[in-house]
């Protein structure tokens, strides 16, 4: 089957980042079908390049973490634009396969649809537009009513949806009754992530010998809410704690937090820019404990942050600070904690007990890996969801 897969912030291995797409492609051609990728990078001409089998096409559309939400949304619609106009490329594929966020890749999946009868499965990562409606960046009520129609015609219109989590899926069904949808988690490496013991040279490099490492990766926006694992950085320096908080990445937010470290006076706080994969996997030998951090809005709960998946890969300690199912099912599998950001004098006591017993920490570690290994590890999932594939181009 030829597939076309649209998702404008395609990630590979060499460069880092989010990998799921990568994952979906691959795993597809792997399984037999013929896969090409249209994405966006900010380099100033359209590039083509044949990636572990895949076919990546590359428009130039310029996007980085520091955009504003105009900026963002002008990225969003120049790459929809340009994608559907490159599409004709494509007009043979047996299948479209649209991954938001963005929402506007929906343009071009629906241009496909229009122009060349092509079906499409739209993929959500994370609920559009009611995440930066409950976030208040959206407030102009025609803007909301557009983004809103774009999202029920996007869902109305696609053969299938795919949901990262159950309850995204549950949303999903409620606005769209008798849709097919599909849950395809976000997968856990654990072929490139091993639980591994800390290597002392590295704790030597980053000055964190005999520390209990806790660190975020990825990008530090409004969003990310990360003051909470400041004021956490805060707690347990006021208690004397050998706790030491890594950030590592960027973001429109990485500068305020910096001033506010700068402030507080925190010795506990290291920020560390994200330059390749491999100073990712050193920090990552390090760390006892992944930090998963969002602003505590209903919707926000339902996504599948990335970096979650590498954590239990690598066999780490969960700590996530918002509820939903992230919460239940590392509570469930006895792998992770809950920080309450009123309260972060409690997940200190929490945390101090790790830290008084290494039996306890190794035991939350081991259910960590054993939670990538049985639910998420990535050939388990690329499977499910070639099989799901299978199943809509046999209807």
């Amino acid at each position: 089957m030829k597939i076309v897969i649209i998702h404008q912030h395609f990630r590979t291995p060499n460069v880092g980042g989010a990998l799921r797409s990568y994952y979906l492609a691959t795993g597809l051609q792997k399984h037999g079908h013929q896969v090409s990728v249209v994405t966006s990078h900010n380099d100033h001409q359209k590039s083509i390049l044949q990636i572990d089998g895949v076919r990546v096409h590359y428009l130039p559309v310029s996007y980085d973490n520091h955009l504003s939400f105009l900026g963002r949304i002008r990225s969003y619609l120049l790459f929809a634009i340009k994608a559907s106009f490159y599409s004709h490329r494509f007009k043979d594929s047996d299948l479209c396969y649209a991954i938001s966020t963005p929402l506007t890749v929906a343009l071009v999946a629906w241009h496909m649809k229009w122009w060349y009868k092509t079906r499409y499965v739209f993929e959500t990562g994370d609920l559009w537009p009611e995440a930066p409606i409950q976030l208040g960046i959206i407030k102009n009520t025609i803007v909301k009513s557009l983004l809103k129609g774009l999202e029920k015609y996007a869902y109305r219109k696609a053969e299938a949806l795919v949901a990262v989590s159950e309850s995204m899926a549950l949303i999903l069904k409620s606005k769209c009754p008798g849709k097919a949808v599909y849950v395809i988690p976000n997968m856990a490496d654990v072929d490139s992530f091993q639980s591994e013991p800390k290597n002392p040279l590295l704790e030597e490099k980053y000055n964190v010998k005999g520390q209990f490492v806790i660190a975020f990766f990825g990008t530090m926006g409004f969003s990310n809410d990360l003051d909470a694992l400041l004021s956490l950085a805060s707690a347990a320096q006021d208690k004397n704690l050998p706790v030491t908080v890594i950030f590592k990445g960027d973001g429109a937010d990485r500068a305020r937090l910096a001033q506010r470290v700068k402030s507080e006076e925190l010795q506990n706080v290291l920020f560390l820019p994200f330059t390749s994969q491999n100073e990712m996997l050193e920090v990552m030998n390090i760390t006892d404990a992944y930090y998963i951090s969002f602003v505590d809005v209903p919707i926000l709960s339902t996504g599948a942050p990335n970096k979650l998946f590498d954590g239990l890969a690598a066999g780490k300690l969960i700590i996530v600070n918002y509820q939903g199912w992230i919460r239940e099912i590392v509570e469930q599998w006895h792998c992770g904690i809950y920080h309450e950001r009123s309260n972060p004098e409690k997940t200190v006591e929490e945390l101090a007990q790790f830290l008084n017993s290494a039996a306890e920490l190794a035991v939350a570690k081991q259910n960590s890996r054993k939670l990538a290994e049985e639910v998420f590890a990535r050939d388990k999932v690329v499977a499910e969801f070639e099989q799901a594939i299978n199943r809509l181009a046999a209807t």
